[in-house]
């Protein structure tokens, strides 16, 4: 959304210094939950003294504005006026996830919906009307809406005067941590790589694609937090084969709605007969095509992670995620020395889709058999 809104006004210069910007948010938000906010929540099911104190959302509040700012100046922004503001508001995305998953832990889901659906509206109404804004402002702007969220999810969050310390859960902690980064490898660096080597038509496709699949997306990642969710904080989930049949049921249940949304959008793209001038047709259904899979068999996939590494699996999860990226970018390379950058796109997304469930559901099958044995020796 918040793309649509700013390539709707900025000039190209202007909107890839913005996606840059955007990117680098996106990205320091994500590390702040996979290194301190998520792993947490993992170690909650067995550890009910495992909450993220308040300092801690603080700090790495801090840090990932600081180090914004240092991207913001690399990427040519200079204004003193937008880097305080682009170092402030880093800030509040990372505390208002932090009172996320505060949340979850009491069982506050609707409270965590409702501020997710204030955020997004008043993000949509402040952008809207932000048009002709200096790009750092305008990514500032962003990340202040979230300040709808915190002030919604105040009051509601579980408190407690004391918490396991941080050291006692720091190697799945870590372990989680590489995941993220070895994944952020193969979801941004190789669009980025081809994007500038530029002589390319099917990247428009993929990158029009991947934002089409944008939504469809979202309900992956809402439906992996629903399950750590449950795990981490449901008694029907206490035992490791409960959480094992909810999460085998939701991962079909949700390659069936991806397989299905990607249809429904090759089947449109195709009778509609769509492209813009930009993007031409056959560029759009081949980038839809490609990215579709991935969306479906990663979506498939990621909760088979979560299941893992809720079974104190984590080093297994990270091993598969080297496996998936390290044979994707070979991919990639293959593809653009045979046929340049459409090549390296084609073959490395088409790699990918295939890598998903061979990295991550074939080693998780012996964990699986494991517990049922030892299930059916209980019983």
């Amino acid at each position: 959304m918040i793309s649509f809104l700013g390539v709707s006004w900025m000039s190209h210069g202007e909107y890839a210094t913005f996606a840059l910007l955007n990117l680098a948010s996106n990205t320091i938000f994500g590390f702040a939950r996979v290194v301190v906010l998520q792993p947490a929540l993992i170690q909650y099911r067995v550890d009910k003294l495992a909450l993220t104190p308040p300092r801690y959302a603080i700090g790495v509040g801090l840090g990932g504005g600081m180090i914004l700012v240092l991207l913001a100046i690399l990427f040519g922004i200079h204004d003193p006026g937008q880097l305080i503001a682009l170092g402030i508001s880093m800030g509040l995305p990372i505390v208002q996830d932090w009172l996320r998953h505060r949340c979850l832990i009491v069982d506050k889901r609707w409270r965590t919906a409702v501020a997710e659906t204030a955020r997004l509206g008043l993000t949509f109404g402040v952008l809207a009307v932000a048009t002709g804004v200096e790009v750092g402002y305008y990514q500032a702007f962003a990340n202040f809406c979230c300040l709808i969220a915190v002030i919604v999810q105040l009051g509601h969050h579980a408190r407690t005067p004391r918490w396991t310390p941080f050291r006692s859960y720091r190697r799945p902690a870590a372990l989680q941590s590489i995941d993220y980064a070895v994944g952020t490898l193969n979801s941004i660096i190789p669009m980025f790589m081809l994007g500038h080597l530029g002589g390319g038509v099917a990247i428009g496709g993929f990158r029009l694609a991947q934002t089409m699949m944008g939504p469809l997306n979202l309900v992956f990642s809402a439906s992996t937090t629903t399950l750590l969710a449950d795990g981490a904080t449901r008694a029907s989930h206490t035992a490791d084969v409960a959480l094992l049949r909810a999460g085998k049921r939701l991962a079909r249940a949700l390659a069936l709605l991806g397989a299905a949304v990607v249809a429904l959008a090759v089947v449109l793209v195709v009778v509609l007969h769509l492209e813009f001038s930009g993007v031409s047709h056959s560029a759009l259904l081949v980038g839809l095509v490609g990215v579709g899979l991935v969306a479906i068999t990663s979506g498939w996939s990621g909760i088979h992670t979560i299941l893992l590494r809720m079974l104190g699996e984590n080093r297994r999860v990270t091993i598969g995620r080297a496996f998936v990226v390290g044979l994707t970018w070979i991919g990639f390379a293959a593809g653009y020395a045979e046929a340049g950058v459409d090549g390296s796109v084609i073959v490395g997304f088409a790699v990918s889709a295939v890598m998903y469930p061979v990295g991550f559901i074939l080693p998780a099958r012996p964990v699986y058999a494991r517990i049922m044995r030892e299930q059916q020796q209980l019983e």
